[in-house]
């Protein structure tokens, strides 16, 4: 499916536009022996608060279209709170940012949506006393519905109470999926959701005692007559006390990938497999020579996450399914890292199998790519241009293009953020989101 280590095979990938003007990429991968034009386009009806649809000027038009759906000017958003964004398979988009409301100074945080084809931007949530903190990476489902983590502070007279909850909402009234009332005292703030409206977290428990704490994988959809599922405990299985508690990645089967290290032995990377002995797969086994990522996710069981090594600056994307693991690129040759904007993160992988990523280059720069071949399996990358402006590394001190896990979707649609020097904007800098659809 995947290239291997001695002859790849390449993938195409649905990306903003190599040529021309688009910043962070949707990438579908497509065999190397099919003809990667004609394969990609971009359409996008997006949306913002505004009187905004029209495509963006991109210089490959004949590959690609792309539709701004977000502005930091024009829609009030701070360009410093721009986090990840995420994109369904209607074409949805869902991201995490700031606005400073009038007469207002402390920042409301939110996470927002744009819906293919209407104009304007839902509010999924926003929380707004100044020292809340909203998750980074907002996961949408084909619904519509959003998960997020939150830690909300109100103030009781003199004292200020924190609440942490895990929650899901497509607009209106959230609903909670868990909160610290329920014996939690940590949770992962990157929860993953699927079509059902199930919701997959880490969590961190009460102390065990003194020595020890327990934590584990729950999911759960917020329902009173279904508690949540314990997927593991620490303080019950093989899996340590001290796993990060790194976001899983959770599919439409309910299956549920995750990162936890073995008592022991380490970091790997499992998924709950209910025919499994003992209802874990194991995708790559504790390494004391490999820090691993978190995994990706999709509804065939492929599982995709990078790898570091402690003996050599290598890095790799990998992919597998429980067998022998797949390389999909990795720093050998033109590219120098695949970003750790939140330490070390996955490619975006859909149903399909098509991978997409984020990556430095050793002859300096970044970009989109889906494949070895920087020149040929580029999306976009510094020094193209995007609605009349140029792509750069970096803007202030913001990164020029952004791609996560979750900017890819089964359609070969992307989501991708760009920042832009504009010294008409304040502080100089303006962040745009666009959504990018390939032609029929």
């Amino acid at each position: 499916m995947f290239s291997a280590a001695s002859g790849r095979r390449r993938w195409v990938v649905v990306a903003v536009n190599r040529l021309g003007e688009v910043a962070q990429a949707a990438l579908t991968r497509v065999s190397m022996r099919r003809d990667i034009r004609g394969v990609i386009a971009l359409v996008v009806a997006a949306c913002v608060l505004g009187p905004m649809n029209a495509p963006a000027d991109a210089m490959s038009a004949s590959e690609y279209r792309f539709t701004k759906v977000a502005d930091s000017v024009e829609d009030g958003f701070s360009p410093f709170s721009f986090e990840c964004s995420s994109i369904n398979n209607r074409g949805d988009i869902a991201f995490r940012t700031a606005r400073v409301p009038k007469g207002g100074s402390q920042l409301v945080q939110g996470i927002y949506r744009a819906a293919a084809g209407k104009r304007g931007l839902k509010t999924i949530a926003e929380f707004g006393d100044g020292f809340d903190f909203l998750s980074q990476i907002p996961s949408i489902n084909d619904g519509g519905q959003v998960a997020f983590a939150v830690s909300d502070f109100t103030q009781s007279g003199d004292e200020f109470i924190e609440t942490k909850s895990i929650m899901r909402s497509s607009g209106g009234r959230p609903t909670t999926i868990a909160t610290d009332a329920d014996g939690f005292t940590q949770f992962g703030f990157e929860p993953t959701i699927n079509n059902y409206g199930t919701v997959a977290f880490n969590a961190q428990l009460v102390e065990l005692d003194e020595f020890n704490n327990d934590q584990g994988l729950f999911s759960g959809r917020g329902d009173r007559f279904r508690p949540l599922t314990t997927n593991y405990r620490s303080s019950m299985s093989k899996f340590s006390e001290f796993s990060s508690l790194s976001r899983p990645s959770i599919n439409n089967h309910g299956a549920i990938a995750f990162q936890a290290s073995v008592d022991g032995e380490g970091p790997g990377i499992f998924r709950t497999d209910r025919y499994a002995p003992d209802g874990f797969r194991t995708i790559a086994a504790p390494d004391p020579n490999v820090n691993p990522g978190w995994p990706t996710f999709n509804e065939a069981g492929t599982v995709a996450f990078q790898r570091l090594f402690n003996d050599s600056a290598n890095q790799e994307l990998v992919t597998g399914t429980g067998g022998p693991l797949t390389v999909v690129t990795d720093v050998a040759g033109p590219y120098a890292s695949f970003g750790q904007i939140y330490g070390i993160t996955p490619p975006a992988l859909n149903a399909n199998g098509d991978v997409a990523f984020f990556a430095e280059l050793d002859a300096g720069g970044n970009g989109i790519f889906t494949g070895d071949d920087p020149v040929t399996d580029r999306v976009i990358g510094t020094g193209d241009r995007l609605d009349g402006e140029t792509v750069v590394e970096q803007a202030g001190f913001l990164p020029g293009l952004r791609f996560c896990d979750e900017s890819l979707n089964d359609q070969g649609q992307l989501v991708l953020q760009v920042a832009f020097e504009d010294p008409r904007a304040p502080d100089g800098v303006r962040v745009a989101i666009y959504r990018a659809t390939p032609r029929p």
